[in-house]
């Protein structure tokens, strides 16, 4: 940002002017930073200063707009100075800090200056603006608010300064609708340089934001797709045991002892199968190792958001096919098109769509100069496989994952199946990688579980059971919800907005999946649970929807 302030200052300037206040002085100025520990609680005046100068200056100055009408006319003086310096501060501090914030003391913050007695207004946070605990830094929200592309900020990068990843480390304000708000101009706001020892592909590159992993007690945790049931004891056995002297050697290179049992599993060869630490990693080398070319990667523009990620990570031109009106994915529109290859889920995520089999074989059969990646990370809870096809489709790449049905998301272990001739592109990209992907522990406990094949299948079957009693229970209430063949529902309300939802589940320790992205921003991804945690789930739904 020192290269060029005017674009800051612009900014801020049509800003201010927006909220009908006067700007602080714009001038650099150095901003003492101290490191020492936060008390959770009340924070007085100074404290809560040099908490939004070192932290969240640009978030606040960002969607203060949002708070309530006449902003600047009905703070209390000692609060509008905080606002004005918030307005005026040296984004250079806010974005290059990587000081995690204390939550509560970032919360109190925004909360006394919205809601306090002595703010001079009456301003309710429920209904200008919503805190979220454990939310992401809402930097790549303000993108979308301000009609920016996306990653404007740094190319998603601009939470950096705000914590490692932007989880967990700063509460974030979320834009909720205030009637008679101003909506502000485009923002000519250009990339902020984090570093000048990044490289150009850093600097550009929009991460892959995870599920939330919040640390709470008693929590019902419906988000990131994980199974209810703990491993196979087998597979827990066959870990312990690996636990021992042993550990001080690598792991097999090769993995030799998983290749087979998962060929051994689908009926298949050792050599049609590659092996990786998570189905994430193996799908990070299919992009290096075969659909990286000069035409365009095609896969939908609803799916799985690691797609785009990779594409920019190693410079692949995305070919992005819209869902049909049903959420459905139309192979039609794929047929014919020229590309550097195809990727899509089967099921589908977030929407849980499932394609049929047949639908994939007449895609290969018209579509025979790329790859086809089919990416099964839930096809064990209703889908068909398509490692059935790679024995008549040499371009086929199948891509599954040991996380969900198999319930080791803990343990990173994903496999690829295909034509021996696609397996060694895989296998030359991770020896220039990481050798050992699969730790022994890894290795032994994946082995394990495909072996305990009776308890792999009766998981599933409680899944599957669960998820039709909350599909059937979830319309009773009122939502649709799209045909789900995987360990989760998509499920929207006609009369109610899906943040909205997803926050008062938060308030009761549910925890659901909420996208803010075109098309589905209504809907709510939600993880199937056990019977108990479903009945959470509902229980709480019927009191909100009663409200």
């Amino acid at each position: 940002m020192q290269r060029d302030t005017r674009v800051v200052h612009k900014a801020l300037e049509e800003l201010v002017h927006k909220l009908g206040i006067q700007p602080a002085d714009h001038a650099r100025r150095e901003v003492a930073v101290q490191f020492e520990p936060w008390t959770t609680g009340k924070v007085d005046h100074n404290a809560r200063q040099r908490l939004v100068e070192r932290h969240i200056g640009v978030t606040v100055a960002g969607e203060a707009f949002l708070v309530a009408d006449r902003f600047g006319e009905s703070l209390a003086d000692r609060d509008t100075d905080v606002f004005h310096r918030v307005v005026a501060i040296d984004m250079q501090v806010a974005f290059t800090l990587n000081v995690q914030v204390d939550q509560a003391v970032a919360g109190d913050l925004i909360e006394h200056v919205i809601k306090e007695p002595d703010s001079g207004g009456e301003l309710g946070l429920t209904s200008a603006v919503q805190v979220e605990p454990h939310g992401d830094t809402g930097l790549e929200r303000v993108t979308g608010d301000f009609d920016l592309p996306h990653g404007a900020l740094s190319g998603g990068n601009a939470h950096r300064g705000l914590g490692s990843k932007g989880h967990d480390s700063i509460a974030s304000l979320r834009r909720s609708s205030v009637a008679g708000s101003p909506r502000p101009p485009n923002f000519p706001l250009a990339k902020i340089i984090m570093s000048r020892f990044w490289s150009d592909v850093v600097r550009g590159l929009t991460p892959y934001v995870p599920g939330e992993q919040p640390k709470l007690a008693n929590l019902v945790k419906l988000n990131t797709n994980e199974n209810p049931y703990g491993p196979s004891p087998r597979a827990l056995e066959a870990i312990a045991a690996e636990a021992g002297d042993s550990l001080r050697l690598y792991p097999d290179p090769n993995a030799d002892r998983l290749k087979a049992a998962i060929a051994a599993h689908h009926g298949i060869t050792p050599a049609q199968v590659f092996v990786g630490n998570g189905s994430d990693e193996v799908l990070a080398h299919a992009f290096m190792a075969l659909l990286k070319h000069d035409a365009p990667l095609l896969f939908p523009d609803i799916s799985y958001s690691f797609y785009p990620v990779y594409c920019g990570l190693y410079g692949i031109e995305p070919g992005i096919v819209p869902l049909d009106d049903h959420f459905g994915i139309r192979i039609d529109d794929y047929i014919g098109r020229t590309n550097g290859g195809i990727i899509f889920p089967n099921p589908n995520a977030p929407t849980g769509c499932l394609l049929p089999l047949s639908e994939i074989e007449r895609l290969l059969e018209h579509n025979t100069n790329s790859v086809v990646v089919v990416d099964e990370a839930y096809v064990d809870f209703g889908g068909e496989s398509a490692i059935s096809l790679i024995d008549r489709f040499p371009n086929l790449l199948v891509v599954q994952t040991l996380s969900k049905s198999r319930s080791l998301a803990g343990l990173r272990v994903g496999f690829a199946t295909g034509h021996p001739d696609l397996i060694e592109a895989l296998e030359r990209v991770k020896n220039s990688f990481n050798s050992y992907p699969l730790d022994r522990l890894a290795i032994a406990g994946a082995v394990a579980a495909f072996e305990d094949d009776a308890y792999f299948r009766a998981c599933c079957d409680k899944v599957v059971a669960s998820r039709t009693r909350l599909v059937g229970a979830l319309a009773g209430l009122g939502f649709e919800v799209l045909p789900s063949a995987a360990n989760f529902i998509f499920a929207r309300h006609p009369q109610r907005d899906a943040a909205q939802l997803a926050a008062q589940l938060r308030e009761r320790s549910i925890i659901v999946r909420h996208f803010r992205q075109p098309r589905i921003e209504q809907f709510l991804r939600i993880t199937i649970g056990t019977d108990a945690q479903c009945d959470t789930l509902l229980q709480a739904l019927n009191e909100i929807l009663a409200g």
